[in-house]
């Protein structure tokens, strides 16, 4: 399929068959995508890191972490499979250079290029897929050993917050990181099956974040 074929394109042209780093949301369309990376990449030869499951979805990250452990990894480069706060059935793809950057506007022409460029019969060169076991604790220790050096240790203790994640997956780390800062943390919309049932419209919008304002109102 056509994200078959795109990830192949990448694993060839942008990556030149090194091991890539792929994560993906927790959007129903993001299974399939996420799939069709995978078979593309390791066709063309990539071998490929992916956490392990969380909450019941394998590969689940968010944008950050597969952008952070591209980076700390030493990884050819990384792709996340997401799209947002678009509407429920959308979904998208975002590459990332072996610095956890995403790719500038020439590198996108060079992946439009080589994409337009790869045959519809794939070749199959069957690279390694590996699972990353506890990606989401090592990302939250970086992201806390960071904000410890940055911030000297400054506590947020005297903060009660609500996180609203609209049932995505960064339930996985922005909770967390907020409790590891010292808040008292009251966390809705983290059920991330919940997501693809519109049990909270992703777009927030006025309607969207009644449950929030309610929720800090009862603070």
């Amino acid at each position: 399929d056509d994200t078959k074929r795109l990830g192949y394109a990448l694993g060839k042209s942008m990556y030149d068959e090194g091991q890539v780093f792929l994560g993906r949301d927790q959007r129903t369309p993001s299974e399939w995508a996420y799939e069709s990376l995978r078979q593309g990449l390791t066709g063309a030869g990539c071998d490929v890191m992916t956490p392990t499951e969380s909450r019941g979805i394998q590969g689940a990250a968010t944008t950050g972490m597969v952008a952070h452990h591209t980076r700390q990894g030493g990884y050819a480069g990384g792709v996340m499979t997401t799209a947002s706060h678009m509407p429920i059935g959308y979904v998208g793809v975002k590459p990332f250079t072996e610095d956890g950057i995403y790719f500038s506007t020439n590198q996108m022409d060079d992946v439009r290029r080589a994409y337009k460029e790869t045959p519809q019969r794939l070749g199959e060169k069957n690279g390694a897929v590996q699972q990353y076991e506890n990606a989401v604790g090592h990302f939250l220790e970086d992201v806390m050993t960071a904000y410890k050096d940055d911030y000297q240790g400054r506590s947020l203790d005297d903060l009660s917050i609500v996180v609203d994640s609209g049932n995505g997956v960064g339930s996985l780390t922005v909770p967390k990181i907020l409790q590891e800062a010292g808040a008292t943390v009251y966390s809705i919309n983290d059920d991330l099956k919940q997501f693809s049932y519109g049990v909270r419209d992703p777009e927030p919008t006025d309607k969207a974040l009644d449950g929030l304002v309610a929720a800090v109102d009862e603070l």
